[in-house]
């Protein structure tokens, strides 16, 4: 098998034995691996983690993998990251719901390892170093600030995890993955209410 730079990586599934065998089976290879079990571990890894490749499962419970895509293609500081679908579905309706999803690619199951770093390896020859300067660049200040005292910090949309009134919250914490503590109109709005909130 060919050669690749190692890449950080976060594969989520529902079924613990598929997504642990699948990690285990990138890790051989070189890879960073970070292994989640639902929609809502795969946000918290993306936050956390800053991963190149997620690899989700579509049909995890409470966040399916479809509302994780465009959850994580709202989020600008991840504009590059490479998402691919896992499904146990390989008919044309299901492969075009992930894609406009935004996902890009979309893969059966069971993944073959070659599928996936064959996948992986036509990213990194287009992406060159602009990408991977964008995506190191710092995220604004108040999403600095607010993440300085909870480091998992994500900005979801209405309607996806929260039901707040605004179009906008920031859920954080350390501990639980629960805690409202910002909105607004607008995600940048959000991020400096969220700033506010937390002086005393």
């Amino acid at each position: 098998m060919e050669t690749q730079d190692p890449l950080r990586i976060v594969v989520a599934d529902n079924d613990r034995d598929s997504a642990d065998t699948l990690s285990a089976l990138l890790q051989t290879v070189g890879h960073e691996v970070h292994t989640g079990y639902d929609g809502v571990d795969a946000l918290e890894l993306c936050c956390s983690c800053s991963p190149d490749v997620m690899v989700l499962d579509i049909a995890m419970p409470n966040l399916d993998g479809n509302r994780v895509a465009r959850e994580i293609r709202r989020m600008e500081e991840r504009e590059d990251t490479l998402l691919i679908a896992l499904s146990g579905y390989a008919d044309e309706e299901h492969r075009l719901a992930s894609m406009e999803a935004g996902f890009d690619y979309y893969v059966a199951k069971p993944a073959k390892l070659l599928t996936l770093t064959s996948l992986f390896a036509k990213r990194q020859s287009t992406a060159g170093d602009d990408c991977r300067r964008r995506r190191a660049v710092s995220p604004p200040r108040c999403q600095d600030e607010v993440r300085g005292k909870y480091p998992r910090a994500i900005a979801v949309s209405y309607g996806t995890i929260s039901q707040s009134k605004g179009q906008w919250v920031i859920l954080a914490g350390p501990e639980t993955w629960c805690a409202e503590i910002g909105k607004g109109a607008t995600k940048e709005e959000a991020w400096a209410d969220a700033v506010a909130k937390l002086k005393p």
